[in-house]
């Protein structure tokens, strides 16, 4: 025991005594760099959007489901990652919608954007159709804006 009380007394002691302040360098001498993020634009469709090869179902049972407007909310239909300002764009890949011999026009159906996140853009509803249309314009940039 007594071994272990001078062996830790000695330990302690050439820390005490063995130590002392250290400067790497004067401040005179300090050297300084610059560090640039070159950041290239970016924007994406995260793979959880419905958007991305999903499918929207709107259900028609009973003649009140064709006689009255219907609404469908899709969460997550659209996830949005961007570097910069942009605009969702949408239209139809034909003039109907089809099953079978069974067609609908298109242009039936209207389209809202609703936000569910923190993005913020001027939101349209607009008639679906075979051109363009902004459905949400100057949208903000960020990560995974719903």
């Amino acid at each position: 025991m007594k071994k272990q009380i001078v062996i830790t007394a000695l330990v302690l002691g050439a820390f005490v005594f063995g130590t002392s302040d250290t400067q790497a360098q004067a401040t005179s001498n300090a050297a300084s760099t610059r560090v640039n993020l070159i950041l290239s634009d970016v924007i994406s469709i995260d793979a959880g959007s419905v958007a991305s090869n999903g499918i929207v179902d709107s259900k028609y049972f009973t003649s009140a489901d064709y006689n009255t407007a219907k609404n469908v909310t899709v969460a997550n239909s659209l996830i949005v990652t961007s570097s910069k300002i942009f605009d969702v764009k949408v239209k139809s890949g034909g003039t109907n919608f089809s099953e079978g011999t069974n067609k609908i026009p298109v242009n039936v159906s209207k389209i809202q954007a609703v936000i569910e996140m923190s993005m913020v853009g001027i939101l349209n509803t607009i008639t679906l159709s075979t051109t363009d249309q902004k459905l949400i314009t100057n949208a903000t940039s960020g990560f995974k804006n719903h």
